[in-house]
């Protein structure tokens, strides 16, 4: 997983629920768009899971595919977990704690750095 398209290929192969916006999401725009696609995908329904923190087992296939975003995307892919992914979570501090539990060092200090350039932390 190194560009946008392996990124959202990988990403179908996990989350297969998602098949069916991927077609709406091209057929809307012609094209991925990596920004809106993940955090349509991703930030709402992580957002939520960690807000509520009852099914482990559920935001643990989140974070590690986020982390496997950021450890082996390239600059683009780690862009989207910075701007669209880490950026949201931490917009609720309940949320960004519990996401912390579950990230790894990668993530942990990615998010502190998007954190402190925003100017929250």
């Amino acid at each position: 997983m190194t560009n946008l398209q392996d990124t959202v290929d990988k990403f179908l192969i996990e989350f297969p629920e998602y098949n069916s916006y991927y077609f709406e999401h091209l057929n809307d725009y012609g094209e991925i768009l990596g920004h809106l696609f993940f955090g349509d995908c991703i930030n709402i329904k992580l957002f939520n899971l960690l807000k509520e923190n009852t099914q482990g087992t559920l935001i643990r296939k989140y974070i590690t595919f986020i982390e496997e975003m950021f450890i082996y995307g390239n600059d683009a892919i780690q862009n989207i977990v910075y701007v669209t992914i880490l950026e949201y979570l931490g917009d609720d501090e309940e949320v960004l704690k519990n996401a912390y539990s579950y990230f790894g060092n990668e993530l942990i200090t990615a998010s502190k750095l998007i954190e402190k350039q925003i100017g929250r932390k």
